[in-house]
């Protein structure tokens, strides 16, 4: 199986790095969080990271072209054709289950 999207549930200090990575290897990025809030925020964290790469050449692809590769969103229903998801959520085990049962119905 060839992996082309990656999922990634959180989008806080774990998984917004993981989301850059994911973005920056080429793959399609789908990042889900409980609010804009989370979201907006690490939209700005991976942005100023990319920017500070490209600026110091340790990165050739414009950031904005690299941010083109990540969607965001409350709903997991953007994960629908995921390939591989990863979660990056809070150690709170219900939460955690909770993620993985919604997961599974979609």
């Amino acid at each position: 199986m060839t992996i082309k999207k990656i999922g990634v549930v959180g989008a806080g200090t774990m998984g917004h790095g993981i989301t850059e990575v994911s973005a920056l290897a080429n793959y399609k990025v789908s990042v889900v969080d409980i609010s804009w809030d989370f979201l907006n925020r690490a939209k700005e964290r991976i942005m100023e990271s990319l920017n500070r790469f490209y600026e110091k050449g340790q990165i050739k692809e414009r950031p904005e072209d690299v941010m083109k590769r990540i969607e965001f969103s409350t709903s997991y229903d953007i994960m629908r054709d995921a390939d591989f998801v990863i979660e990056a959520v809070p150690e709170i085990i219900e939460l955690k289950r909770k993620v993985f049962e919604t997961l599974d119905n979609i």
